[in-house]
């Protein structure tokens, strides 16, 4: 029983049941309420008794090992369904209006000019991130840039999980604003007209968030993630957000072009590539790039399914091109207003044609939307 108000409700029954041993018998409480009663969690707010497979917070709190997860997971504990775990998770709130906002999200000043080839204009894709790491060791002390981002607000980058679970090293700032990655401004001429862009912002990481779900494995499900960056982001025309895909936003048809940007794209021997580069992809079916992928033997690809998208790249892209950086934005572009479709997964295959898996973004908004905060 429980007591509210001085009056006591029935919640739940024991009875008993024969035990593994002989004469032993076993206790069984089945509790009657239904989840999703009112409580308080242990930090005091507002929540939810429901299933603790159900609670995405404490799910999280534990993916991303923060400090005394496993105690506060303990403390949130209001019940049980059979052997069941009930937690008072928090309420939270849609926060879908803190995503960038649809008249400035999107749109780059070098629509004007753009190019079919694999250059780039310098502020084109200017939510491009790149995610600074570090040894945890500490040797060698110089910094690393593994994986990209895209910034969709003035707070939050979005990437691949696997970017933010690496075992030996640990991310320690965001880059925008970047086109040559030797420089921290950057000047070109454009039609006899010379651009200098502004300097590159380098912006610490507040946290991480892992999608709960996610496996580091070669299955690439639910590879998506969240950074947190300290200070608020200043929009310029070389730094600002992509737009996310709205729920009822109809998803790219079969053959549509997808448009590709990054600085590992070419892996020509011995040649480092500074400047930020883009390919063309084709949209191709899940079942089509399944049955590709098995004629090629990428076994760790097969198990396509609903939260992918896949692509083939098309004839701009040399024979050392691949897929993308690890966690950069798989963008396409309506009305001159791009949006992020897919985050690129570890490319395998390179050259004209090759064949790669995205995280499909417009599966993961409710995620998404719940997890960032003002």
């Amino acid at each position: 029983m429980i007591t509210r108000t001085d009056i006591a409700f029935l919640c739940g029954i024991f009875y008993a049941k024969p035990g593994c041993k002989k004469n032993e018998k076993k206790m069984v409480l089945h509790f009657l309420f239904k989840s999703e009663e009112p409580c308080t969690t242990p930090d005091n707010a507002p929540g939810e008794c429901i299933l603790l497979r159900e609670c995405h917070s404490l799910r999280e709190m534990i993916a991303n090992k923060v400090d005394g997860a496993t105690e506060f997971v303990r403390q949130s504990v209001c019940g049980y369904v059979d052997v069941d775990s009930l937690v008072c998770c928090v309420k939270k709130t849609n926060n879908k209006h803190l995503l960038a906002n649809r008249k400035y999200c999107g749109y780059q000043h070098s629509d004007d000019y753009s190019h079919d080839t694999n250059s780039t204009a310098i502020t084109e894709f200017p939510w491009l991130a790149r995610l600074a790491f570090k040894w945890k060791r500490g040797f060698p002390p110089n910094i690393m840039y593994p994986c990209l981002g895209s910034l969709i607000n003035n707070k939050y980058v979005l990437t691949s999980a696997r970017c933010v679970s690496f075992q030996e090293i640990v991310l320690m700032e965001v880059r925008l604003g970047e086109y040559h990655i030797g420089n921290d401004t950057d000047c070109v001429l454009e039609d006899g007209i010379q651009e200098c862009s502004d300097p590159v912002m380098d912006y610490t990481v507040n946290k991480t968030i892992i999608h709960p779900d996610y496996i580091l494995d070669d299955s690439y499900r639910n590879d998506i993630a969240l950074v947190r960056l300290n200070g608020e982001v200043q929009y310029s025309d070389y730094i600002r957000p992509i737009c996310l895909p709205l729920p009822d936003t109809k998803f790219s048809n079969i053959g549509d072009a997808m448009t590709i940007s990054g600085w590992d794209l070419e892996y020509a021997v011995g040649e480092e590539i500074t400047i930020k580069k883009k390919i063309l992809a084709e949209l191709i079916s899940n079942e089509d790039c399944g049955e590709r992928l098995k004629s090629r033997d990428l076994k760790w690809y097969i198990n396509i399914t609903d939260t992918h998208l896949c692509t083939v790249s098309l004839e701009n892209s040399d024979e050392d091109t691949c897929g993308g950086d690890y966690g950069g934005p798989v963008m396409v572009s309506h009305r001159l207003q791009w949006r992020q479709e897919g985050i690129s997964l570890q490319p395998k295959v390179c050259g004209p044609h090759s064949i790669d898996v995205h995280t499909k973004v417009q599966k993961y908004l409710e995620w998404i939307e719940k997890n960032i905060e003002p």
